[in-house]
């Protein structure tokens, strides 16, 4: 029971990192489209 809690738990964990660097490269490569064009 315990390991497929921890299993669960990381997979949100997992969920949540690529979220947040799918999020990061977007805003990064918007404020790099947006100092270009200014």
């Amino acid at each position: 029971m315990m390991l497929w809690i921890d299993l669960s738990l990381s997979r949100v964990g997992w969920r949540f990192v690529y979220e947040m660097v799918n999020k990061g490269c977007f805003a990064f490569l918007a404020l790099k489209l947006f100092r270009f064009t200014r």
